[in-house]
């Protein structure tokens, strides 16, 4: 089975392989689960991960008829609704006995969901495993879309399928469920290490952003990163110009709303389409806020570049892997060279030193091209940590 997905403008085209097999593997993983209605609730006792199993926390196994007997998705308090979860292996609650594992925890992209996930990065956790670059992890896949399963709900006047972009805005608490319901219910239910230096973020993207800014914000959580093609800077532009290479000279964050500027090399994405769902949906009533402002300042508010700029932010303690295409069709290796500049001033070190900008674009296909040695340097910081 193959997955492989590329950014094209608005959308997100995807060519798919024998899809009827992953969703028939994730139902055969969800029924050997058992049908519990309760997923959150620890237990005892449960079997030691198995490489290469998949539990699919979802409501796969109901097909057209969801019931409460056979709908495993998490339910948030925060957001009012239930979400989608990928584990693997098959770890899924807590045993009686044991060393916990490391938590390695991978963010999909904007348009992308949890199943995708987890065909790009289960293969390659296997790999690294067996051949000892990474200790064993139990790796969990979240479905990180506005509305939590990857599909767009009509009611709605937005697309819920695409990304929330991690932040609490008016449209959910999204860095709230995260911080607040999802890592304590992974650490509660799965055989996992409690502590920030046992825990690994990944993701691409808009994942890439997502795990990020989750170890800025949240450091008790992970501060421990690796990522791909990451967007790092929503303001990035060189003299207006967001699509420009990257120059010290004439970099500029902008500085006003400019909600028809084209972000994309191919002329299809703006900035209100990749980014404006969540980040301008203080134009409508909701949990977050009150004032309709500038959509430039809410961007500045989570901008990751301009939260490691920030002389009051600790870095101690901070890891990060980063590399990004030389093609990227968002131009995401000129926001991660902006990104680097600013981290050298902090004295934050990046990896791989030097060798952060690679051939390759903003695809699946430069993920699969570096996610080994994303996850040998994830497993040298797992070890350090051990030790």
């Amino acid at each position: 089975m193959r997955l492989i997905w590329d950014h094209k403008g608005e959308n997100i085209t995807m060519r798919v392989w024998n899809v009827r097999a992953l969703t028939l593997a994730l139902v055969v993983a969800v029924l050997a689960a058992g049908c519990d209605s309760s997923p959150a609730a620890p237990t005892a006792t449960s079997p030691a991960p198995v490489q290469g199993e998949v539990v699919s926390y979802s409501a796969v196994a109901c097909g057209d008829t969801i019931t409460d007997e056979c709908d495993r998705r998490i339910e948030s308090e925060i957001l009012g609704q239930k979400r989608n979860v990928s584990v693997s292996p098959a770890a899924r609650l807590r045993p009686g006995g044991g060393d916990p594992y490391p938590l390695l925890v991978y963010f999909h992209g904007w348009g992308d969901n949890e199943a995708l996930a987890t065909n790009l990065v289960v293969p390659a956790l296997e790999r690294a495993i067996a051949s000892g670059d990474l200790p064993p992890v139990v790796a969990a896949m979240p479905n990180v879309s506005i509305g939590g399963t990857g599909v767009d709900f009509p009611e709605t006047d937005y697309d819920d399928s695409k990304g929330t972009w991690f932040i609490n805005s008016n449209l959910g608490r999204y860095e709230d469920f995260l911080a607040e319901e999802l890592f304590p219910w992974l650490r509660a239910t799965l055989n996992v290490r409690q502590d920030a230096a046992g825990t690994a973020l990944m993701g691409e993207s808009h994942g890439g952003f997502g795990a990020v800014f989750t170890a800025l914000q949240h450091p008790a959580i992970s501060q421990t990163v690796a990522v791909f093609y990451p967007t790092l800077d929503f303001r990035y532009s060189c003299d207006g110009d967001p699509l420009a290479d990257y120059d010290p000279t004439c970099y500029q964050r902008l500085e006003e709303d400019r909600p028809e500027m084209t972000i994309s090399t191919d002329g299809r994405l703006t900035l209100e389409r990749l980014y404006y769902t969540p980040f301008n949906s203080d134009t409508r009533p909701g949990p977050t806020w009150d004032e309709d402002l500038p959509t430039w300042q809410r961007f500045s508010a989570v901008n990751p570049v301009e939260l490691v700029a920030d002389e009051a932010r600790d870095l101690a303690g901070y890891r990060f892997f980063m590399v990004a295409g030389d093609s990227d069709a968002l131009n995401y290796d000129a926001h991660l060279m902006a990104f680097l500049d600013v981290a050298e001033a902090r004295g934050l070190a990046v990896a791989p030193a030097g060798d952060n900008r690679r051939t390759g674009g903003h695809e699946a296909a430069f993920v699969e091209a570096n996610i080994d040695e994303a996850l040998r340097w994830i497993g040298a910081q797992l070890g350090e940590a051990a030790q």
